[in-house]
């Protein structure tokens, strides 16, 4: 957890300056406290920050009990569940390099 410190920092600074840049009223769970643990989770997955938002309305959508329907549900599994497994095939036929599954 050590090494991961200065990362996830720079996260939440990031994070910060963008909430700060969107301006008042802040929203933190919005602008901090829901992205920031996904952001985190990509990072650790290898996932490319181009990809992060994908990740967010998956998460969101799938964790939701309330906002979205059943069918809405069902697709950002589905979706969630192609893009991990192609995010899994690119990093076992190239360990070394990034990669975006879509």
């Amino acid at each position: 957890m050590r090494a991961l410190t200065p990362r996830i920092e720079a996260m939440a600074d990031q994070l910060i300056d963008d909430m700060l840049a969107h301006g008042a009223p802040a929203d933190l769970k919005a602008h901090f406290g829901f992205p920031l643990p996904v952001w985190v989770i990509c990072d650790m997955l290898g996932v490319p920050d181009a990809d992060r938002d994908k990740f967010a309305h998956w998460s969101d959508t799938m964790l939701s009990l309330t906002r979205y329907t059943q069918a809405e549900m069902d697709t950002a599994a589905a979706e969630f569940v192609d893009y991990m497994g192609g995010h899994v095939r690119a990093k076992r036929a190239d360990p070394v390099t990034t990669c975006s599954a879509t």
